[in-house]
């Protein structure tokens, strides 16, 4: 081998190794970590799988915007019996406990945190009849365009046709609103005030729902704040729930036996 080929090998393998730094270092910063807490908290929701039997969440498309690369995820699944002997209202009051649980992990109800320069967003839910018919009924929320006016486009089929309709919850009769609405206040105030971190443990973490750990911090922060306690630095509640998140995904039993309120305190340690 010659020195001129000897030089144009040199300089492409520097060329190859670069780009495999830019590659990597790219790739790296792409973190799909709060993506599936979401997808597992969906999963290990009573209320979500009393009446969707299968649930997966993926990534539809994606695409960059100057420095930045959008992906843009659908959640899918399959609905139950139970589900198909809702009324349609009904069915969207069930398929928005989906969206309540996207919002609860979302930046300004629209993008989810998924490393340096990559922003994440959940923009469609559709769910499909649970059957083995050749031809099965539909169920898709459209979170692209609001994730607070809950909408839902229902595909069915009838009299051979193929037809579609959207149901809206404000086409639900203002007396049933009000019910619904009444009773879900008292139980969701009743049973988030309850939830607290007194006496648990990494184990007990784990098994809160998305809400109830919010609901949780919450309590700690308002009864720091009530009884003039500086100990809390000024972070929101998420902060503190993605950080017990990453301390107690672990195996290791004497990290699990750590109590929450222990867990606390060094996070706010290393924080200052």
């Amino acid at each position: 081998m010659n020195k001129k080929t000897k030089t144009i090998c040199g300089m492409l393998g520097i060329v190859v190794v670069i780009g495999m730094a830019i590659y990597l270092f790219n790739s790296s910063s792409f973190d799909e970590s709060e993506i599936k807490t979401i997808e597992t908290n969906l999963k290990k929701d009573k209320n979500i799988t009393k009446y969707v039997s299968f649930l997966s969440l993926s990534e539809e498309n994606k695409h960059k915007t100057d420095n930045t690369v959008f992906h843009n995820y659908v959640i899918e699944g399959n609905v139950n019996k139970d589900f198909m002997s809702l009324t349609d209202e009904k069915k969207l009051e069930a398929l928005s406990l989906i969206v309540d649980e996207i919002n609860i992990k979302s930046d300004s109800m629209t993008f989810i945190g998924c490393g340096e320069k990559n922003e994440c967003s959940i923009d469609k839910i559709q769910m499909f009849e649970d059957s083995k018919k050749a031809e099965v009924n539909s169920f898709t929320i459209d979170l692209s365009t609001s994730r607070d006016d809950y909408e839902m486009e229902i595909a069915y089929h009838e009299d051979g046709d193929f037809k579609t309709k959207t149901v809206a919850l404000d086409e639900i009769d203002d007396t049933d609103i009000d019910t619904y609405e009444t009773n879900s206040m008292a139980n969701n105030d009743s049973t988030y005030s309850e939830i607290t971190i007194s006496n648990k443990d990494g184990s007990d973490w784990n098994e809160l729902s998305e809400s109830d750990k919010f609901h949780a911090i919450s309590n700690l922060i308002s009864a720091l704040d009530d009884s003039g306690s500086e100990q809390l630095i000024k972070k929101d509640e998420y902060f503190y729930i993605s950080a017990l998140d990453e301390f107690y995904n672990t195996t290791d039993d004497y990290v699990l036996n750590t109590s929450v309120q222990d867990a606390v305190s060094m996070v706010i340690a290393s924080s200052q």
